[in-house]
């Protein structure tokens, strides 16, 4: 067990506990338990690190420390996601391919949107004050002097985009969504979802599409998809235009397993390099609430 004290928050990452492999070409898979105030519960992790890097010291090949992506969930789901939906097994053979190596991290969220809720809980900051400060302090480019990427599936998609407008392309290097749970009126969501209109319109990622300028920005959704027309309309509002696009499938893993080796490509080579460039405004990381 190895437990990380981060400060006066003193977040822990209980449990942690290796599945190693003797295939050089796959990925080592890390799990535990997290101690959140944030979110006022113990919330699991996964992390998934590349083959070739020791997650007791996750350096780069050439120095410097590796580049992280954090993946939310859907709703109903947790962190276990990112090896359900394979992209465990494409984090390894796009690493063993020759691209550059980045860890996959996911945290349990709940099922409160990833943002601040009447209640007092707040999975975003969760992710944003406890989760990174907690992967920074076991090795990896996850501090505020880095840029990290968001991967996201429906509620968590809503969330990666929303995490990503809040932080900016000061701390954020891209972002990948999957059929995001998008609505254009607070009458069209679903019951807990947003605690009212009040809480739907400060949380309202297409009002500030604008923020999205200097991100990577990757968003899929299928053509069998209830949250296709919001998110095509969420789409046309963002310049460039986002890679990813339209397909075949509905609104579920079958689908979603799909774009684990097109996210993972996506990702790796937005991230590439940037931990050896870390953000030059360290002190320009905002609040999550």
């Amino acid at each position: 067990m190895v437990t990380g004290a981060l400060g006066a928050a003193a977040v822990g990452l209980l449990g942690y506990g290796f599945a190693r492999t003797t295939n050089p070409a796959a990925a080592t898979v890390v799990t535990g338990v997290l101690q959140s105030r944030a979110r006022r519960a113990d919330s699991g992790w996964v992390v998934v690190y590349p083959p070739g890097i020791d997650p007791t010291r996750p350096v780069l090949p050439a120095g410097g420390r590796v580049p992280v992506v954090v993946a939310l969930h859907g709703y109903g789901s947790d962190q276990t996601v990112l090896q359900r939906l394979g992209l465990d097994v494409a984090l390894g053979a796009a690493t063993a391919a020759g691209a550059a190596p980045f860890a996959l991290a996911a945290i349990a969220g709940g099922d409160t949107y990833w943002h601040p809720r009447r209640d007092g809980t707040d999975a975003a900051a969760m992710v944003t004050e406890e989760f990174l400060p907690a992967l920074a302090e076991h090795g990896l480019a996850a501090g505020p002097q880095y840029q990290v990427g968001l991967l996201g599936w429906s509620m968590g998609g809503y969330g990666a985009l929303r995490l990503a407008e809040l932080l900016g392309p000061g701390r954020v290097r891209a972002v990948a969504a999957a059929s995001p749970a998008l609505w254009r009126a607070p009458g069209d969501t679903p019951a807990g979802a947003f605690d009212d209109a009040e809480d739907y319109h400060h949380n309202d990622v297409f009002a500030h599409r604008s923020a999205l300028k200097g991100i990577s920005v990757r968003i899929d959704c299928g053509l069998g998809d209830p949250f296709l027309v919001a998110t095509r309309s969420f789409v046309s509002g963002v310049q460039p235009p986002p890679a990813g696009g339209f397909g075949p499938g509905g609104h579920d893993d079958a689908y979603w397993a799909t774009l684990a080796v097109p996210q993972i490509a996506f990702l790796g080579s937005a991230l590439a390099g940037t931990s050896l460039h870390p953000n030059p405004s360290p002190s320009a990381q905002p609040s999550s609430t």
